[in-house]
């Protein structure tokens, strides 16, 4: 069983291969762990505060009083970010004994407010517990599906953590601490106070032996680099340890209802579920290829959008056959659509335009996209002038932008097995109606 210094060791060892700022910061009773680091997001980029913390009992009350203190240090500390923010994220987070008031209130939605949101959350190691929420809702999946990567990777769950110490032997010495993240910091929750000499000692660094073999250089002095001078590629592994289940037999009528409980599951997992390979082919016959973001899926179809004059809208104009796969290797799932594109009204790709963030509609409004750009600096000029034409216009989308609708002939869904027995299952158009068959793997 894992001790709550144990799980917050691999928090810590998570937070240092993140990158950013790491530290430790006195938090009323407690000494917290905590990180500082930002990531791109689309044209943003998002600001993320890690709080992490053991405390013996953790009610309610406490959860609550260390979120606050966690997001008073990050607004305290934290980096001023370049540029457009999507969101400052707080995840503050407490291991120890979990009473039931705690996880439901860790595991209750949190709102987000002028662009800051704090995710709780409270680990019981000794149930293999981890409550927090995570967001599955399909319309804020880019955004939300960013953050719950974050907190499953921040904060995983125990039998995961264990696994990691199990396989990885720990590290030693203390935390490379950040400007301003040691100090007392906001004090003052109730509950249980922790004694200040209560963690165990750090164990000594083992002794350093003599120094083994250089690497070869990369690439070999005269020789091209390539894949068998890195490493063997049977070396990665495929898929997690732990497989969802699938049953063909119980599966939906339609491919829709099958996709979206798919997707969901997939959204608290894995960063953005909705990402799709679009498959076409160009005018000359040639197959291309890229990823892109699915819209929605209904009774109308399955949804993209891009602008009709970029190199995928022309494919979509010329050859209107086209595929999407979908392709999430954490839950060893893969789901491929084939069919035919078709254009929404013109009403429908404007909401569509409309709905898009404020960074996306500029980028779309800068144009010429795929072309040669011999001058960033080009990029740079157009940028401005597009975000000044979008504030000023904030209601006009591009004549081009055009939301695109698959109406598939063929919908499969294939789970992975560690034994490779994985299980197929297509689905078959026949006029409004499907039919199902099970595929050899």
């Amino acid at each position: 069983m894992l001790t709550p210094d144990q799980y917050l060791h691999v928090v810590t060892e998570r937070l240092r291969q993140r990158g950013g700022r790491l530290g430790t910061v006195r938090l009323g009773p407690v000494t917290a762990t905590v990180g500082f680091f930002s990531e791109s997001f689309l044209l943003t980029k998002m600001n993320y505060c890690v709080v992490a913390a053991a405390y013996p009992e953790i009610d309610a009350r406490t959860l609550s009083e260390f979120a606050t203190l966690a997001e008073e240090h990050d607004r305290a500390n934290a980096s001023g970010a370049v540029g457009f923010t999507a969101a400052s994220i707080v995840l503050a987070g407490l291991v120890g004994h979990v009473h039931p008031d705690a996880a439901a209130a860790a595991a209750a939605k949190t709102p987000v407010r002028l662009g800051r949101e704090t995710r709780l959350v409270a680990v019981d190691p000794s149930v293999g517990a981890r409550h927090t929420w995570l967001s599955g809702k399909f319309s804020d999946v880019v955004l939300q599906g960013s953050m719950n990567k974050k907190v499953v990777y921040c904060f995983p769950s125990p039998d995961e953590a264990f696994e990691q110490l199990r396989q990885v032997p720990p590290s030693y010495g203390g935390l490379t601490n950040g400007p301003g993240l040691v100090g007392p910091g906001p004090g003052g929750f109730p509950g249980q106070q922790i004694p200040p000499d209560s963690r165990p000692p750090t164990a000594p660094p083992p002794a350093a032996g003599p120094p083994g073999p250089r690497p070869p250089h990369y690439p070999p002095p005269g020789h091209p680099r390539t894949v068998g001078d890195m490493v063997s590629l049977r070396g990665w592994p495929s898929f997690p340890e732990h497989l969802p289940t699938f049953d063909p037999d119980t599966a939906p009528e339609t491919p829709e209802d099958l996709f979206l409980a798919w997707l969901t599951e997939a959204g608290e997992h894995v960063l953005a579920p909705h990402a799709v390979t679009l498959s076409t082919v160009d005018e000359q016959g040639f197959p291309d290829a890229r990823v892109v973001i699915l819209k929605d899926v209904g009774p109308a179809g399955w949804a993209i959008a891009t602008s009709s004059e970029s190199p995928k809208g022309h494919h979509l104009t010329a050859h209107p056959h086209a595929a999407l796969t979908f392709f999430w290797p954490g839950r060893g799932r893969q789901v491929r659509a084939r069919g035919t594109f078709a254009p929404a009204p013109p009403a429908v790709s404007k909401a569509d335009f409309l709905d898009r963030p404020t960074a996306s509609r500029i980028e779309a409004f800068i144009g010429h996209q795929s072309e040669p750009l011999p001058d960033p600096a080009k990029l740079t000029e157009a940028a401005d002038a597009a975000a000044l034409w979008v504030a000023a216009n904030p209601d006009t989308a591009p004549e081009t932008w055009t939301r695109y609708l698959l109406t598939p002939t063929t919908v499969e869904f294939w789970q992975a097995s560690h034994d490779r027995r994985h299980l197929r299952l297509r689905y078959l158009r026949e006029g409004a109606t499907w039919t199902r068959e099970r595929l050899w793997p």
